[in-house]
């Protein structure tokens, strides 16, 4: 298959994180006429494919995902998701750029490599996950790379194709990511109906001043190479579902990118230290 009917194939797979779903047998067809040695290896609820070509040299490795995140209501596309349509030169569909596209590139790149260099002084690995998008308890890749380095199995160059162009595919070589920080929080208030604001305590009201504080924080001012650390609130849940009860409790899902000038232990101090003036008790 050429990049653009791979990328097809992949796209039409629904492999919501962590489900693979068959993308691996497809790159598997891919590579093993490559003479690539494959495993699947199971990690919770997720996998991880490694193929490997040749075994002297040092190791350039491609990392990547097969994963793609929820579609979201199918009649607010305007081409279908999973159906991978070309609409006015263009791929269209889940995971067309985060990330089938990327490894349907490099596969492609592979194949034409290979075909005019077919004894490469170094290594090539392919290793890809089928829930970098996903949640941790599902399994992440992190175990298996930990494997790799206790066994002496060591990366030399790695290229990860995640979505990073700024206006055109190829316009920026990225040396990292930020890194990622979720957390729930539950404010815990008291219930009670809404006429007597005397004996509730709500933690809708309360977590506004906590929001607006969020909002207007400076965490720190990044780097050259690193963009300031940001915060945003991807989900909030409260309400009984009556109009006249003020509700108990108050769930909040949030995510920190932070640059390198800062760490995960420092922003859990300012956030938790933002929580003190509260009136709501608080979990974390």
């Amino acid at each position: 298959m050429s990049a653009l009917e791979l990328a097809q194939s992949l796209i039409k797979i629904q492999s919501i994180s962590p489900n693979d779903a068959g993308c691996f047998e497809i790159i598997k067809s891919e590579l093993s006429p490559l003479e690539f040695n494959i495993e699947k290896i199971k990690i919770l609820n997720s996998e991880t494919l490694i193929a490997k070509f040749g075994d002297q040299g040092k190791v350039f490795c491609y990392l990547g995902h097969t994963d793609v995140v929820p579609a979201g209501p199918i009649e607010e596309w305007s081409s279908h998701p999973f159906e991978a349509k070309i609409v006015n030169d263009q791929l269209i569909g889940r995971g067309a750029a985060d990330m089938k596209g990327s490894v349907a590139a490099f596969i492609e790149a592979t194949k034409n490599f290979l075909s005019s260099n077919p004894n490469p002084d170094f290594q090539i690995w392919v290793i890809l996950t089928s829930n970098e998008e996903g949640e941790p308890g599902d399994g992440k890749i992190d175990s298996f790379m930990q494997n790799l380095s206790k066994e002496g199995q060591i990366i030399d160059y790695c290229l990860v194709g995640e979505a990073s162009s700024s206006i055109n595919v190829g316009d920026v070589l990225r040396i990292g990511r930020r890194g990622s920080l979720s957390g729930n929080l539950k404010l815990i208030g008291k219930q009670g109906h809404i006429a007597y604001p005397n004996k509730v305590l709500s933690p809708i009201l309360e977590i506004g001043p906590i929001i607006s504080e969020l909002k207007e924080m400076i965490w720190d001012n990044g780097n050259e190479h690193f963009d300031p650390t940001s915060f945003q609130i991807s989900n909030i849940d409260s309400g009984t579902g009556a109009s006249n009860v003020v509700p108990g409790h108050l769930n909040m899902q949030f995510n920190f990118r932070f640059s390198p000038e800062s760490s995960y232990e420092s922003l859990k101090e300012k956030f938790i230290d933002m929580l003190k003036n509260s009136a709501c008790k608080y979990e974390i």
